[in-house]
């Protein structure tokens, strides 16, 4: 099977396509194989021609999201300078909000081997620490990178949740009324 041949890639986003759409009306266990065939309207044995079962379907998916989701991170934690920060942001909530569907999906599929959320929890916090470390950061590492991962993916998970879009502005503002309202302070 030739890989870059078009109707290859278009098969293989329709059973993606399908996958996903399933994966909002049930649970991942409860999904199967015919669920997938009668959504993307293929036949099993076209299905068995791309993925040889369900879990390589989702483990395609997520690392895929993974993947591109890791390259953001790097990117992120590789800026030159702060200036840079905003246009690196306005992009990467571009991209979030592209994938919305896709990462609210996937965040349904916990396993042993496949947990989303969890993985992306883990890339921040790795990141951070990381990135921490190359600018002398002081402090227990371990506890900010915590820190910073659940408040970014919980940040995320309500905006995609509540279908809300906000701009960097708008993070901004609701960040210092936050610290206003707690008096943030140590």
């Amino acid at each position: 099977m030739n890989e870059q041949d078009l109707r290859v890639i278009k098969t293989e986003q329709h059973i993606e396509k399908a996958f996903l759409q399933l994966l909002f009306a049930k649970s991942y266990r409860a999904i199967t194989v015919q669920d997938i065939l009668e959504i993307a309207l293929i036949n099993r044995s076209t299905f068995y021609r791309h993925y040889p079962s369900k879990d390589a379907l989702a483990e395609k998916i997520v690392n895929q999201f993974k993947q591109d989701y890791d390259n953001f991170l790097t990117e992120r934690f590789s800026l030159a300078n702060d200036s840079d920060l905003d246009k690196f942001l306005t992009k990467f909530i571009h991209f979030l909000q592209q994938e919305k569907h896709k990462i609210l999906a996937l965040w349904q599929i916990k396993t042993e081997n496949l947990h989303l959320y969890d993985d992306m929890y883990q890339m921040i916090k790795q990141k951070y620490i990381i990135f921490a470390k190359s600018k002398q950061g002081f402090g227990n590492l371990d506890y900010q990178g915590h820190a910073y991962a659940s408040f970014m993916l919980s940040n995320l998970a309500y905006t995609l949740e509540h279908n809300i879009v906000m701009s960097l502005d708008d993070i901004r503002y609701e960040m210092a009324m936050m610290a206003n309202t707690i008096n943030f302070q140590c």
